[in-house]
């Protein structure tokens, strides 16, 4: 079979399929404001040449292994050494607080490289202190059936705090106030100036971050944008609270709303394996058999998917800076439809981290043993594209 004809084949249904399951699954709007070398071989040759990079297996055992993963002896890298950041002096005199969300690869030898800024909120100094620290950072290496081995860490977030009292200044409750009056009224296009306004602040602090946020995921739903609802409510649970738990900015509830939303938000974006892992997230809450109960249906359907012989096909576009996330719910891939310039595509995963060049219609199989994988896409500004999710090899 042909790549185009396998990245083609019944993509369709599997489209139909989840837009049943996410047109079912809505939730009622929260009343209140708180929110890896080259390959450019023909598809066969670079397919087995994937296979043939995955343990070597008889016909009979390789069968077995398909019915259970290998188990790897797999011992994650630790922290030697951590270098907190700077606070710039900038943000510093402003009052200025927000996080940095970044990924990066650790070494052999655990030294840290490959750092990428997935996220961020705040005053724009915090991404170049928080690089800047990162790349001081020592771990002892992951160590895999005994040997030292790459390791990727996904999504470490560094806080940046003055602390003392914590809320919103006079100011920005006014501005605030005003949006949510133009809101309220359906008065878009003013609604939409007064967040602006509070986006163009650079001096917020923690709260004030988390409240914006939260406004902006209700102004994108209001707007019906769902990509930039679901980044927003993304940024308004990571500035909801610190790290160590003990303060929250916004209420319980609206968070419990929050995760929640942002479930229904993957599964109609496609993103099956980030919608699973909200999942896990929300079982771990105060409430969370109540707010599990609208969800297990359609996580089960989302499994019920993933699990299918059929193709899923992701649409995707690079952001304003060439680059695009997409975590993997399967282990082969591969993309079409490319509109502009694709160059390279980061495989990063728990126990590897490889980047390749893009050849449209290739097919990547990335073996079982390297864990949970994420793929980073970079190129120029705006190009869109289909990442293609291909079934398990029978």
């Amino acid at each position: 079979m042909t790549c185009q004809n396998l990245f083609t084949k019944k993509r369709c249904r599997v489209r139909k399929i989840l837009v049943a399951i996410s047109a079912c699954l809505s939730l009622s709007a929260f009343s209140s404001a708180q929110t890896i070398p080259e390959n450019e071989l023909p598809c066969d040759e670079v397919e087995a040449k994937a296979l043939e990079s995955q343990d070597t297996f008889s016909n009979k055992e390789r069968s077995n292994a398909e019915i259970a993963k290998r188990i790897t002896a797999f011992t994650p890298a630790k922290p030697v050494k951590r270098i907190h950041p700077n606070y710039p002096p900038a943000a510093a005199r402003k009052g200025a607080e927000g996080w940095v969300l970044l990924s990066f690869v650790t070494d052999e030898k655990g030294r840290v490289s490959e750092i990428e800024v997935e996220d961020s909120s705040g005053h724009r100094g915090f991404k170049k202190e928080a690089i800047k620290a990162m790349k001081k950072w020592q771990y002892s290496p992951a160590m895999k059936d005994g040997k030292p081995t790459q390791q990727c860490h996904q999504q470490i977030r560094l806080e940046f705090a003055i602390g003392g009292a914590q809320g919103a200044s006079k100011k920005f409750v006014s501005a605030y106030q005003e949006f949510e009056k133009a809101l309220g009224e359906k008065d878009i296009e003013t609604a939409r100036e007064r967040l602006e306004a509070l986006h163009n602040r650079d001096n917020l602090n923690r709260y004030e971050n988390a409240f914006l946020w939260s406004a902006d995921a209700r102004f994108a739903q209001q707007i019906a944008d769902e990509e930039r609802e679901l980044v927003s409510i993304s940024r308004a649970i990571h500035s909801s609270g610190d790290l160590s738990g003990n303060v929250e900015y916004l209420s319980t509830e609206y968070v419990d709303y929050l995760y929640q939303r942002q479930f229904e938000l993957q599964v109609k974006t496609l993103e099956l394996a980030n919608a699973l892992a909200t999942y896990d997230k929300i079982a771990e809450r105060n409430n969370a058999d109540a707010l599990l109960a609208p969800l297990e249906t359609y996580k089960e359907k989302v499994e019920a998917v993933i699990a299918s012989e059929e193709s899923i096909v992701i649409p995707g576009e690079l952001d304003e800076d060439g680059r695009k996330y997409h975590t993997l719910a399967r282990n082969r891939f591969g993309f079409t439809d490319i509109r502009g310039e694709l160059d390279v595509v980061e495989v990063r995963c728990d126990t590897r981290y490889e980047v390749y060049t893009v050849a449209e219609d290739t097919v990547w199989t990335i073996p079982e043993s390297w864990g949970q994988c994420r793929l980073l896409m970079k190129g120029s500004e705006l190009t869109a594209f289909s990442i293609v999710e291909l079934p398990k090899q029978v």
